[in-house]
């Protein structure tokens, strides 16, 4: 059994590609620190996620405390 469970849409669609790739690089590097938690908490991910580009650490703060509600392994790491 699987269980979806989705947060967004985070940003709105933007215009056109200059608009568009810096949110794509932001939002892929959150789902890079996402998974990556989750693996390290003890929930089996599906993919790997392979993403190069920088996450500010007070914005994924903010992000993390949000999936925490819905994956309270979560809650062990610092």
């Amino acid at each position: 059994m699987f269980t979806l469970i989705a947060h967004g849409p985070i940003y709105p669609e933007q215009p056109d590609m200059q608009t568009h790739l810096p949110i794509r690089n932001f939002v892929g590097a959150m789902e890079k620190a996402l998974a990556e938690e989750l693996k390290a908490a003890g929930y089996n991910v599906l993919n790997n996620v392979k993403w190069k580009h920088p996450l500010p650490a007070d914005i994924w703060n903010t992000v993390r405390s949000e999936f925490r509600k819905d994956f309270p392994k979560l809650q062990q790491l610092t």
